[in-house]
């Protein structure tokens, strides 16, 4: 066939609205293409690359609408049906966005109420890498398809909970495009321009990995990733044999007293963990598509670089502002939940404090703090509900009602009155917080460097310390596995938090 459409450009399809519209695919060059899109025709011309592409005006929510795309010189003809303008979403991340909804808690139950016919979603093919033109692994497209009982165990879980609730606050059809691939680095998903921008970074997930693998060859690194799978086909049989052993035993349990999935696999050029890989090769199958907002979840393969984790997130976030079209694009993080990792001490605190730092100095950027959503020795909690949940409530609150109180209070600053250290919190709505005690444990540091814990009274919505010496720092839920002790409205936990206490707090 002389023309083609772009592969995202399927039936069922939703487009962004109040925002333009462009179409594009490949043609010979310089012949003609007629497209024909809600009645409204276009003709243009392909360019001496192959390439052609079209915009319209923005549309307001609706449809269903269909598109026509004619190569006039052959009469050939690709007919695509059922498009509707809505709000679209991308759904991007590693493993926790990407865990399906069929794998989920609840999920038997939970599909019977599924027939949601205004929500759709892509799924974006996985490839690995490519290599002589050709994609590996060769994966079938299957297209943007309508939510309903059948086919929801396709979707994320988390992204059928976030699109669940906000579909609660607006009748337009919601699309929600998932890019995301589990075991990632947000290094794997940044053009190499912005990985090298920042020194450590350059040096960590860049210079490091290919450093450790020069003068690899090919056939070394097959035999590597076959040695791989042979470890890995071993550890997925004791996985079943414990399984057998222990039908009532829960993830967390297995994942205790088994091992947690060897990991990572082998580097080389083949490697979907390589630094920018799945930019090139999965990223950029969604450019050209207008979006609503970026859902991020990501993180915990970063933990072990946790310390600058908030630049490699604010790279990324310009990276894909840019290369989106616009710079304003709302993105709301995902903060880690509650995990024992028992291999890097104190690193999940740490990329948590990382992500809401980020978060502070991006505009039109959120955090939803997952707390009390994770399992302690399970890094794939199955319960996806409450976390999408939390997700809809801020997304609700940002773009379709003002007055819900979607927002996780988070410490503002502190202010000190004789002995006494005041910690005040915005996104409160002048609302107390709920706790489980009369006072909680904080922790604080005299030196900035050495931490002691002491308790805290619960003032309404504030923090109390008593403390005569002069306090530099405070901690809150300092840990990887943490108990959730505060809540603000809509059961929404306190974001934990590293607060440095400076001179201009203490008036």
């Amino acid at each position: 066939m002389r023309v083609t459409l772009d592969s995202i450009f399927k039936d069922h399809m939703v487009l962004q609205r109040q925002e333009p519209v462009e179409f594009f695919g490949t043609g010979e060059p310089d012949s003609q293409i007629k497209v024909t899109f809600a009645k409204k025709e276009q003709i243009t011309e392909v360019d001496k690359d192959g390439i052609w592409k079209v915009t319209y005006d923005p549309f307001v929510a609706g449809g269903p609408y269909e598109i026509v795309v004619e190569d006039i010189a052959s009469g050939e003809k690709i007919h695509r049906i059922d498009f509707m303008v809505g709000d679209v979403y991308v759904a991007a991340g590693q493993s926790n966005m990407e865990f399906l909804f069929e794998n989920s808690f609840n999920a038997e139950a939970e599909k019977e109420n599924a027939d949601l016919k205004k929500f759709r979603y892509y799924k974006v093919p996985q490839v690995e890498y490519i290599k002589d033109g050709k994609e590996y692994p060769e994966i079938a497209d299957e297209g943007w398809f309508v939510c309903n009982p059948q086919n929801v165990g396709k979707i994320s879980g988390v992204a059928y909970y976030f699109a669940k609730e906000i579909m609660k606050h607006t009748d337009v059809t919601i699309g929600i495009v998932g890019c995301h691939k589990g075991g990632t680095s947000a290094s794997c998903w940044v053009q190499e321009e912005y990985l090298k921008k920042t020194p450590i970074l350059k040096k960590r997930y860049y210079d490091d990995y290919w450093g450790d693998i020069e003068g690899q060859t090919d056939e070394e690194e097959d035999e590597k990733r076959e040695q791989y799978q042979q470890i890995l086909a071993e550890y997925n049989q004791k996985v079943k044999d414990y399984q057998e052993k222990y039908p009532e035993r829960s993830t967390s349990q297995l994942k205790h007293d088994v091992g947690h999935t060897p990991w990572p696999g082998p580097k080389g050029l083949k490697d979907y963990g390589r630094p920018c890989g799945l930019y090139e090769t999965v990223f950029k199958k969604i450019l050209g598509v207008r979006y609503k907002a970026v859902l991020w979840y990501q993180g915990e393969e970063d933990t072990k670089f946790a310390d600058s984790y908030k630049d490699l997130l604010l790279n990324l976030i310009d990276n894909w502002r840019k290369d989106l079209k616009d710079s304003q694009l709302p993105f709301f993080v995902i903060q880690l939940p509650d995990y024992n990792d028992d291999k890097i001490p104190f690193g999940w605190a740490v990329l948590r404090e990382q992500q809401r730092l980020a978060v502070c100095q991006s505009e039109e950027t959120e955090l939803v703090c997952a707390l009390g959503c994770g399992e302690e020795f399970n890094i794939h909690p199955a319960d996806k509900s409450e976390l999408g949940r939390r997700l809809g409530l801020m997304v609700t609150e940002y773009f379709y009602d003002f007055s819900e109180e979607g927002h996780s209070p988070e410490i503002e600053k502190v202010c000190w009155e004789g002995a006494k250290y005041l910690l005040e919190f915005k996104n409160t709505y002048g609302k107390a917080f709920a706790a489980k005690k009369e006072s909680i444990n904080l922790d604080i540091s005299y030196d900035g460097t050495k931490y002691e814990t002491v308790e805290a009274d619960i003032d309404g919505n504030r923090l109390i310390i008593e403390s005569e010496k002069a306090v530099k720092a405070i901690r809150y839920d300092w840990e990887n596995c943490p108990e959730v002790y505060v809540m603000g409205v809509n059961n929404l936990p306190v974001i934990p938090f590293q607060y440095v206490v400076e001179g201009k707090d203490l008036k």
